[in-house]
């Protein structure tokens, strides 16, 4: 079942039995939303990057603006193979590559800042990189401000979620009883339960294969 925005707010408002300013349903949607996305990662939002690149000598590197998590990240060589690098912790890479101007073919990677990897050891020339990741989609909110009626991928998909999950925004918003607000909230990790067992099926398995990849 999809859900416009329009649909979400009048539920929110049905529900609640109560009204909000724009901006106060403008939060409990985008809430909602980051919430879901940082919970669940969705094949369908999945992107891989081949436009960046590692220069000699830095280590770290910028992902694009729209980056949410990592799922892999290679390099390509002179041979224009692809190599996968291994995630590592920031730590890992001071430890043992503590100087900069040692160089060579990098071998793994770390979440460096929100919006930034660090590689190690420091490339010893320039890398094509491949970067796999789980990007930020459009949120609804932006959507139907562009085009009246719009849906986005969650409100199409995972409307169920999607209002459970600002309805729990809202309720803390009215600072409801303590039994509403906890019903919002089992409502809501009940349905992101089934919406993670979904997703995580269709990212392991197709008609041919029916269980879990395994390494």
């Amino acid at each position: 079942m999809s859900m416009t925005y329009t649909q979400l707010k009048d539920n929110i408002a049905d529900i609640t039995e109560n009204t909000f300013t724009d901006d106060q349903y403008k939060l409990f949607t985008q809430v909602a939303e980051e919430n879901i996305l940082q919970a669940v990662k969705i094949p369908a939002l999945r992107r891989t990057d081949t436009s960046l690149a590692l220069t000699s000598g830095t280590t770290t590197r910028t992902l694009p603006s729209d980056y949410l998590y990592t799922h892999s990240v290679a390099v390509k060589t002179a041979a224009n193979k692809v190599k996968y690098l291994i995630p590592k912790e920031n730590n890992f890479l001071f430890e043992a590559y503590p100087d900069d101007t040692v160089t060579g073919e990098p071998k793994y990677y770390a979440q460096f800042t929100a919006d930034t990897i660090a590689v190690g050891p420091s490339p010893d020339s320039n890398y094509s990189l491949v970067i796999t990741y789980g990007r930020y989609p459009e949120s609804l909110v932006d959507a139907d401000a562009a085009t009246p009626g719009s849906l986005t991928w969650l409100s199409e998909n995972a409307s169920a979620v999607l209002l459970n999950g600002a309805l729990v925004e809202a309720a803390r918003f009215m600072k409801a009883e303590q039994d509403i607000v906890a019903n919002y909230q089992q409502l809501y990790a009940l349905s992101l339960q089934v919406f993670k067992q979904e997703n995580d099926t269709r990212a392991y398995t197709d008609d041919y294969r029916t269980s879990g990849l395994v390494g």
